[in-house]
């Protein structure tokens, strides 16, 4: 399970959104 950290460079790299979030576009 993935933590989602909003500056983390996981997150960048699955990201959806233009502001970095995952769960908005």
């Amino acid at each position: 399970q993935k933590t989602f950290s909003f500056q983390n460079e996981s997150v960048k790299e699955e990201s959806k959104g233009d502001d970095g979030n995952p769960f908005t576009d």
